[in-house]
């Protein structure tokens, strides 16, 4: 049993309300988990609600996994089981469609995607690109010519092709019977109105929603669906979010999803947290400055009453001099016993990043670097995957390619040939008695595709420790190929290691495509290591020392950031990331770029907001 605090009185009224349409707005740092829990025990053990006959939702893999725990701590309710909302999607269409014709295989979808733009090769747009304009016109319920012409407006030549592409992406996943995640998410809102229609109801009473500023238009029609599944006279919904972190539109989350809330249910009770148990008054002066123009009438305070430390902008000449800077100080706030994972590095773009990386690795300072892109977008992750790839399809050339291309001195031509020779295996046994005949002298590095085979074929080792044996073998080859340090690349490893744990590689390849589906990703937090991470990554995370990097106009609002939609999201970005830090909070930009000289971001030059922090200026040359 773990500790219970005292609710605080909004967090009392929150999970005690017996309004049925609730919207609570939850600041940074204000205890919205804690809400969730003592709401279902409120339910459970006061109003006599069965806990199946509750859904609790989160958008993401770790809150969903925190809000388990939680729940699992108190026995009482350890019946109520949260869910991610593609989880809970799969749940529900898979027992109630059986026998069921179609498989949620994104892997199999997306490859199919391939084949179909390798029919139109005459589309000059990158196939990732092809994929995010397709992905976005469903989540945001836009289609296609609309979703070029708000995100995409480089392609607006493109649009009729685009078009095509996807009807023969759409048709070729029904010939061959298999879902990508955005199907899963439109199959079971469309299964759960037709039960409406043929007056067929399940047996929920509570809906609860998290991370409700996460939710996609395409969620959000699910989640409709699924409270007007319930009957009327039983139906309640309640979900927890906060407008001022609303920042993935461009996974087509609507950041006007709480009007919209408002217009989808009638009698909307709006509650707020506002008490703030993660960081000083000073910093959140700072935060709450930052969000005031974007008009949301609310108020942060802080619990802790001893005074903080003013928040610190720190300027320098270049983005270099912002680097060393910045690794100079945590080296001397780790000599004075500050803790590396207490401390965190933001950055708005995960290239900024890069100058910070090198150089805390030329100082040999462990740093885990992290950002909003998946993990199926490192080539060497890919690299280490063909391998079990192979394992599961001794036909898979694209595996067999990515193999055979670590290999110093092999070329395309010659790879190709010998994958005509060895695709023609129908097991992992037979593929390594064609490797043997095939000794492939002048590639001294076969012997590492062997033994890792050999090692992915084991049924005496779970994923996570194949996954680091392989890892470890491929470690030449892969340093030799990408021509990057070690440290840097095995952050990305560890990150794999960890998301696998318990996991069969089938289910592995599945959450890294849920995560890149969803422009989603996990920070892992390493006890010994100090984060680099972008802003995205490092949403709902939290740190003692927090350094916000790059605080310049064209990086923070992004240079790209057309309208007032797209600048009021930069802003929100940056209040994500202030809000973040604990204790200390320091914030830096550097003068000059390129010869040119740069100008502070606009979101800090504000009278309000410059009040809120310490401005330090570059020392003059004497």
């Amino acid at each position: 049993m773990t500790k219970r605090f005292k609710l605080t009185s909004e967090q009392r009224r929150a999970a005690r309300t017996q309004e049925r349409y609730v919207a609570l707005i939850a600041g940074p740092g204000t205890g919205k988990t804690r809400v969730i829990v003592e709401r279902v025990r409120y339910l459970t053990n006061k109003l006599s609600v069965a806990p199946e006959a509750i859904v609790a939702l989160a958008f993401g893999t770790k809150a969903a996994g925190e809000l388990k725990s939680r729940l699992r701590a108190n026995g009482t309710i350890a019946g109520v089981i949260p869910q991610t909302i593609h989880s809970f999607a799969y749940g529900l269409l898979y027992p109630a469609l059986e026998p069921f014709e179609h498989r949620v295989e994104p892997v199999k979808a997306y490859k199919l995607l391939g084949t179909v733009l390798e029919m139109n090769a005459d589309l000059p747009i990158e196939p990732r690109h092809v994929r995010q304009i397709i992905s976005f016109a469903r989540n945001s319920g836009l289609g296609i010519e609309a979703a070029v012409e708000q995100r995409f407006g480089r392609y607006c030549a493109y649009i009729e092709k685009i078009m095509t592409i996807a009807a023969l992406y759409a048709r070729a996943k029904e010939r061959e019977k298999v879902w990508d995640y955005d199907d899963l998410i439109e199959k079971a809102t469309v299964h759960l109105r037709s039960l409406v229609k043929q007056g067929k109801f399940l047996p929920y009473e509570h809906v609860i929603v998290d991370e409700y500023h996460d939710v996609n238009v395409a969620q959000r029609n699910l989640i409709n669906a699924l409270v007007n599944a319930v009957p009327a006279l039983k139906r309640n919904m309640f979900v927890v979010g906060d407008p001022a972190q609303t920042i993935n539109s461009f996974a087509g989350v609507d950041p006007k999803w709480l009007s919209q809330f408002y217009a989808d249910w009638n009698g909307v009770e709006r509650l707020q947290l506002s008490l703030n148990h993660r960081s000083t008054q000073e910093i959140l002066n700072l935060v709450v400055a930052v969000e005031k123009p974007l008009d949301l009438s609310r108020k942060l305070k802080s619990s802790k009453a001893r005074r903080g430390v003013a928040p610190v902008l720190k300027e320098f000449l270049t983005q270099k001099h912002e680097a060393v800077g910045i690794i100079n100080r945590i080296q001397s706030m780790v000599g004075k016993g500050h803790r590396p994972q207490d401390i965190a590095i933001l950055a708005r773009h995960g290239h900024e990043q890069n100058i910070v990386r090198r150089i805390a690795e030329d100082r040999g300072i462990p740093v885990l670097v992290s950002s909003h892109e998946n993990l199926l977008d490192s080539e060497h992750v890919q690299d280490v995957l063909a391998v079990f790839q192979l394992h599961q399809n001794c036909q898979d050339r694209d595996a067999f390619m990515r193999c055979f291309m670590l290999f110093p001195g092999m070329r395309r031509l010659t790879a190709a040939k010998l994958i005509a020779k060895l695709s023609e295996s129908h097991s992992t046994s037979q593929l390594l008695r064609k490797l043997a005949r095939n000794k492939l002298s002048e590639f001294g590095h076969l012997a590492a595709l062997v033994g890792c085979l050999r090692i992915v074929r084991a049924g005496d080792k779970t994923l996570t420790e194949k996954l680091d044996a392989v890892t470890t073998l491929l470690k030449p080859l892969i340093v030799k190929k990408y021509h990057r340090g070690w440290n840097t690349i095995s952050n990305d490893f560890r990150r794999l290691k960890v998301l696998a744990e318990g996991l069969s590689f089938k289910q592995l390849q599945n959450e890294l495509e849920l995560q890149k589906a969803t422009h989603r990703s996990e920070v892992d937090l390493n006890d010994s290591c100090i984060v680099l991470s972008t802003i995205h990554a490092a949403k709902g995370l939290e740190w003692k020392s927090v350094f916000v990097l790059g605080l310049n106009e064209g990086l923070i609002p992004s240079d790209k950031a057309m309208g007032k939609e797209q600048l009021e999201e930069e802003r929100r970005i940056l209040f994500v990331a202030l809000s973040r830090a604990k204790k200390r909070l320091y914030m830096t930009r550097f003068l000059f770029a390129y010869g040119r000289q740069t100008s502070l971001s606009r979101f800090l030059r504000d009278k309000a907001v410059e009040s809120s922090f310490k401005r330090i200026p570059v020392k003059k040359a004497a």
